[in-house]
């Protein structure tokens, strides 16, 4: 399955400053289960569900309005990368590792960098947070019945109950899921490539997940400094160089 994102215009080098639209892309696919959305099977079924079998169980499939967790994604051959993720009806902020962060917040987009304690406001072109309906809008072609696939209950691990997704129209991969009961999130996808043996391609997991969040959270950090975009792109660039 091909799903072609949208890119932003701004020149990106590392891991981390990675488009902001696949990292909400990644990080909705897990919350939200819509891969596993993408590969139920056609039928009549609403559209925020999806059935199982063993245990007798429905599994959630709409984002938490308010939460807040680490996003783990771990690829072949490298190293894990962290993401924190908080967010409310009103607010946003998703900080890559250790040092950028952008945040949502009052309407407004800032862009931080917690090694060098600045911030700056990012204007209506370069605005890297997009609006909720935007956001919604990246899942939402997912929620039909295009796709089909076999979907089988295959035991429970650590209280998680775990699942095995076989594309109809592929031999070539599988998806595995964890699906947590308590919180009613999908807490680990993982991707394997069946090409030449069974290997793990890619996984992506939430840890540390909590339901409530502390507003203060989204408070702009009272020792950064405030700069110009143009000003903290030269900053942050030079120390790159």
């Amino acid at each position: 399955m091909v799903i072609k994102l949208p890119l932003i215009q701004r020149v990106v080098i590392t891991f981390f400053l990675m488009p902001i639209r696949f990292w909400l892309f990644l990080i909705s696919l897990v919350l939200s289960g819509s891969f596993c959305l993408a590969c139920r099977q056609a039928s009549n079924l609403n559209q925020n569900v999806l059935p199982t079998k063993e245990p007798e169980t429905k599994i959630e499939t709409l984002e938490p309005e308010t939460f807040q967790a680490d996003v783990i994604f771990s690829v072949e051959g490298g190293n894990p990368k962290k993401i924190f993720i908080a967010k409310n009806a009103e607010n946003q902020l998703i900080k890559f590792g250790d040092e950028t962060g952008q945040l949502q917040k009052g309407g407004k987009v800032f862009i931080l960098n917690y090694r060098k304690k600045l911030f700056a406001e990012a204007n209506n072109k370069n605005k890297l947070i997009e609006e909720k309906s935007d956001f919604r809008f990246l899942i939402s072609p997912l929620l039909n019945n295009k796709y089909q696939a076999d979907i089988k209950y295959i035991g429970t691990e650590n209280g998680l109950y775990q699942y095995l997704v076989k594309l109809n129209n592929s031999s070539k991969s599988e998806i595995v899921f964890f699906y947590d009961p308590n919180e009613k999130i999908i807490k680990r996808r993982d991707y394997y490539s069946l090409t030449d043996s069974k290997k793990l391609v890619y996984s992506i997991e939430i840890q540390n997940f909590r339901p409530q969040i502390d507003p203060s959270i989204f408070d702009l950090p009272s020792d950064f400094k405030k700069v110009t975009i143009g000003e903290f792109d030269e900053i942050i660039w030079k120390g790159r160089l």
